[in-house]
């Protein structure tokens, strides 16, 4: 299952999706008007993993969750000071 985590809207995120026929890959979404914090806060990211935890009906621990960013892996297993760890890899 995959989901998709981002700082854009959501108009733009379904639109590229669904003209790259790629829509029903992704059945959770989480958008500009989802988050109440952007990055580098990681809460878009958790928000994904427990809907599509609920969409799978079963917990995704974050040993389970791969994170991508710009092409890079950016959480696997995230630590207890994500926001801080996500600014190092960003700055990598």
């Amino acid at each position: 299952m995959n989901a998709i985590a981002s700082g854009a809207a959501r108009v733009e995120i379904e639109g590229v999706l669904e003209s790259s026929g790629l829509r029903e890959l992704f059945p959770v979404l989480v958008c500009l008007e989802d988050a109440q914090r952007g990055k580098p806060d990681p809460q878009g990211y958790l928000m994904a993993r427990d809907e599509l935890a609920s969409h799978v009906g079963r917990p995704l621990p974050a040993d389970r969750v791969l994170v991508f960013d710009r092409g890079r892996i950016v959480y696997d297993a995230p630590p207890d000071d994500a926001v801080a760890h996500y600014q190092r890899l960003m700055r990598a």
